[in-house]
């Protein structure tokens, strides 16, 4: 996948992104949601839909997100999807912080993805 995605040449997606969503009401997360943004949790449903539209033009702070989800003691990570795009990330963050035990596992078929929801449901954490 390549493109002009997370940077400033996105700005016209963004504004009709944005005029897309105005009609659209996020409800205050119930879970804590963390932005690729700002790297920290997201307070209010107000402030998803506007990061949601500002992801499009700004860089992913993936490592301030995983950061500071390991910070506010998350358990563990699962990487939703056909790839493992972002288990090798992790891997690589690891090596650099050998002092969390902390893995992340591929999930890529519909049936290990419903099996995962079904688990969720119960917990009380979930990472987005």
């Amino acid at each position: 996948m390549s493109g002009p995605f997370h940077s400033p040449l996105m700005e016209q997606a963004r504004a009709a992104f944005e005029k897309a969503l105005a009609s659209v009401e996020f409800q205050d997360p119930r879970k804590p949601v963390y932005s690729n943004v700002t790297g920290k949790p997201v307070e209010s449903g107000e402030e998803l839909k506007q990061l949601c539209v500002q992801q499009l033009v700004s860089p992913v702070r993936w490592v301030a997100t995983m950061s500071q989800m390991v910070a506010d003691g998350v358990s563990g990570f699962v990487e939703v999807g056909p790839g493992t795009v972002l288990g090798g990330l992790w891997n690589a963050w690891l090596k650099a912080h050998p002092d969390v035990m902390l893995q992340c596992s591929p999930v890529g078929t519909l049936e290990q993805i419903e099996s995962l929801v079904s688990v969720e449901r119960s917990r009380s954490v979930v990472s987005a």
